[in-house]
């Protein structure tokens, strides 16, 4: 069977400090590929002043999670 998940992202904390790294998490069960494994996929992020964005790489939280940071 088949079972589609709705992906969801959020920022770690309300607020960063300019000079401060962000941290995002994605939880997203479709995302787990390997349940034995911690998986990792690419993530395109981008604002309205920085067009270009910059692409992350989200590395799952622990084998079979579904969270990743």
């Amino acid at each position: 069977m088949i079972k589609w998940n709705e992906g969801a992202i959020k920022w770690l904390q309300a607020n960063y400090l300019t000079n401060s790294q962000g941290t995002v998490e994605i939880t997203d069960p479709d995302m787990n590929l390997n349940p034995k494994a911690v998986d990792k996929f690419d993530a395109n992020v981008w604002s309205n002043t920085d067009a270009g964005g910059i692409k992350l790489v989200m590395t799952e939280t622990g084998p079979d999670t579904g969270i990743f940071d």
